[in-house]
């Protein structure tokens, strides 16, 4: 026990000095595998809860819950991982951070919900999608006829987005898919060709950013445990974790829309940072994502209701180059999962091009993470917990 507690001291401590070199205790909160991850995270829920006899550690079938209640909260902070299955590393590192971080600190008015592995078939199998290809991001419709809905962009360049040949990895392979990129690019533009695929789409249940035919069993779980705590408060802010997009080591705040009612509350949450909506041009909007459905299903009278994304960028995706190498990679891992792969050696290839995007080994971009983590946690406690009603 006095070992545990020593090395929890330690992780925190570490986190007072700049991370300008790499700090061998931040890795500590980062993780092998799924089943690594998924036993830290219920071993700090099973600490939590002995010091804390009101904290709640539970399980909706694979997906794990951690609840930290503060005596007569009306606040709620919602940090969820792995809605993008194989995002769920990093975020699960970046939980188990702000569990032991928050403890340390003084608060009194703000409740705490960890919720992890919203995706576990994914978090699992180092996949973003779920066990029947959809993306989950793209599957919290707030009106079912989204599921029947069409995106014809996406259609015009399915043969390029999934192809039907056996994967393979070698430099003609990848320069065909650098070419066919660009010449796209001129046809179309960047910025359409984004939206096109980032948008989603129910038509292809092989192809990349499927959105499903209907709500997945994930839809359920996770409704089922907001719907346990969320009630009970009357301001609640959700974080959804994500790694991938955006600058390299650097945290982008992701909403879908600026006109939502609290839109402009939600920048004082966080005032150092700019947050991007989905209407600027250098982003994206989505159908079906999770912070939108939830802000919508959530918000009322009684609730007032912030919801965004957090996104570690890994790729440099704002740039050409990183963009169309991050797409390669996620039409690779496709590919080779819907055709099979042309050698085992391909297969690893793949699967480890894909891995490096969404959970870096780099220990400086590791630092980060808990870096910008940190500070973003500081001004979340710091207006939560200067509220007076």
């Amino acid at each position: 026990m006095k070992k545990m507690k020593s090395l929890f001291l330690l992780n925190i401590l570490t986190l007072a000095i700049p991370l300008k070199t790499p700090a061998i205790n931040s890795q500590s909160y980062f993780k092998n595998n799924f089943t690594e991850a998924k036993a830290d995270f219920k071993g700090r829920c099973e600490a939590i809860t002995k010091s804390n006899h009101k904290a709640i550690c539970g399980s909706e079938k694979e997906t794990d819950f951690l609840f930290i209640p503060q005596e007569n909260s009306k606040k709620l902070v919602i940090i969820q991982s792995g809605t993008h299955g194989i995002e769920g590393h990093a975020g699960s590192g970046i939980q188990s951070f702000l569990i032991d971080y928050i403890q340390l600190q003084k608060v009194s008015k703000t409740s705490f919900l960890f919720i992890h592995g919203v995706n576990p078939h994914g978090f699992k199998n180092n996949r973003r999608v779920n066990q029947n290809n959809v993306d989950l991001n793209r599957n919290f419709a707030e009106d079912k006829s989204l599921f029947s809905s069409q995106n014809q962009s996406y259609e015009k360049i399915n043969f390029f987005l999934n192809p039907t040949d056996k994967q393979k990895q070698n430099f003609l392979t990848t320069l065909s898919f650098y070419y066919n990129s660009v010449v796209l690019v001129l046809k179309h533009s960047k910025d359409t060709l984004k939206r096109a695929i980032l948008k989603g789409q129910y038509h292809q249940p092989k192809g990349i950013y499927f959105g499903g035919n209907d709500y997945q069993p994930e839809f359920f779980v996770i409704n089922s445990i907001w719907d346990k705590f969320i009630p009970d408060f009357n301001e609640v802010l959700l974080v959804d974790l994500h790694t991938g997009y955006g600058e390299r080591s650097k945290l982008h705040l992701l909403a879908n829309s600026s006109r939502d009612k609290n839109s402009e509350e939600l920048k004082k949450i966080f005032p150092k940072q700019n947050i991007d909506f989905g209407e600027d041009k250098e982003f994206y909007q989505v159908s079906g994502d999770i912070t939108s459905y939830f802000y919508h299903k959530f918000n009322s009278e009684k609730i007032k209701v912030y919801a965004l994304a957090f996104e570690f960028g890994t790729m440099d995706s704002q740039k050409l180059l990183g963009s169309i190498d991050s797409l390669y990679r996620m039409v690779s891992e496709n590919s080779g999962v819907q055709n099979g792969y042309k050698t085992p050696e391909d297969q690893t290839k793949t699967e480890t091009l894909l891995l490096d995007m969404f959970y870096p080994k780099d220990f400086s971009w590791r630092d980060q993470v808990i870096l910008q983590t940190k500070e973003k946690a500081d001004e979340i406690l710091t207006y939560f917990e200067s509220k007076t009603f």
